[in-house]
């Protein structure tokens, strides 16, 4: 916004804009809820599950039954950075 002063330098009107986020604000809680009960789900069940991305050919998350049925760490499936 700003200000519309008078020729004393006073201030006579603010000036600015005003917008409705609430619809924003519903859409972005439903996404974090959403991605909570899919946390939940994915580190409670007993069978695998992985995500990937088959544009970049790269694993994105392995749930933490990967331990267990296979007896590895999920962190031995990421690449680690190579110290330069």
């Amino acid at each position: 916004g700003c200000a519309i002063r008078r020729a004393d330098g006073s201030v006579e009107a603010l000036e600015g804009v005003i917008f409705d986020v609430t619809d924003r604000k519903q859409t972005e809680t439903s996404l974090k809820n959403s991605e909570e009960r899919f946390r939940q789900l994915a580190e409670n069940i007993d069978e695998v599950l992985w995500l990937t991305d088959w544009t970049a050919r790269s694993l994105l998350f392995v749930n933490p039954a990967y331990e267990t049925v296979f007896g590895q760490s999920r962190e031995s499936l990421f690449p680690t950075a190579e110290a330069g």
